[in-house]
């Protein structure tokens, strides 16, 4: 009886082998698929911790090299406010520096036009004299001396006629014309000019007039410049004769 009850036993259970053709008879354990499961889990875990590790060091370094790239841009920004600042005071300075020279050139401007201003009536007070007399003719005339006549001044104003011609008035006068015997007396600085002709630019421009008394040629034409205190004259030989000498006795004004 035992014996078959171990036999049935034996026997059921290779019934039952036969019974489950389907399941696997080596199929691991659920337990170690869990393991299994864990540790993979685990692994890719590792794997994406070390990735966002990555990815977490390379942003702080980025952020690094941001922060430094605007510290730096900070800086030069600074420097270029500074730049700026001191740019804008020196235009200000120009600007103070030009307002007070526009203020002086305004200022001399205005000088300028006062002075001018006060130079046009000079100008045309000037303008409005008249001409200087200067070489024009004074007292001009043809004058005839005997021998021996009353002498005449030679300085004589136009408004004489007779050229001072007087008994009072000796050929010893200063300025005195006259003829004699000994031929013609000019009692004035005088000299010789050669030539036809002598005019005020000639007279007056001459140096080396010489003493008073009678003259040493009275070839006619020949011109005598004389010196007075504030003028020039000129006397020229026309004719002479035995008994009178004819002249042209000219004055300018001084």
């Amino acid at each position: 009886m035992r014996f078959q009850r171990e036999a049935t036993v034996t026997h059921s259970s290779h019934g039952q082998a036969g019974a489950r053709p389907n399941e696997h008879p080596h199929s691991p354990h659920p337990q170690h698929a869990r393991r299994s499961r864990t540790k993979l889990a685990s692994a890719l875990l590792g794997v994406v911790l070390a990735v966002l590790a990555v990815v977490a060091g390379g942003a702080i370094y980025q952020m690094r090299e941001t922060n430094l790239q605007l510290s730096e841009a900070n800086q030069v920004a600074a420097a270029a406010s500074s730049t700026i600042q001191t740019l804008q005071s020196g235009q200000a300075q120009d600007a103070v520096a030009a307002q007070s020279a526009s203020s002086v050139i305004s200022s001399l401007q205005a000088a300028n036009q006062s002075m001018s201003s006060q130079l046009v009536p000079a100008e045309q007070a000037s303008t409005s004299l008249p001409p200087s007399k200067a070489g024009s003719i004074y007292h001009q005339a043809q004058v005839t001396l005997d021998v021996g006549q009353d002498p005449i001044d030679i300085t004589a104003p136009p408004s004489d006629a007779t050229w001072g011609a007087d008994a009072s008035y000796g050929p010893d006068q200063r300025n005195a014309l006259s003829y004699s015997a000994r031929g013609l007396r000019i009692n004035a600085s005088h000299i010789g000019v050669p030539g036809a002709a002598a005019d005020y630019r000639t007279c007056s421009s001459r140096t080396d007039y010489g003493g008073y008394g009678y003259v040493d040629t009275m070839t006619p034409t020949i011109v005598f410049c004389v010196r007075f205190s504030d003028r020039f004259g000129a006397v020229k030989v026309l004719n002479s004769t035995t008994g009178t000498l004819t002249l042209e006795v000219t004055t300018w004004e001084g």
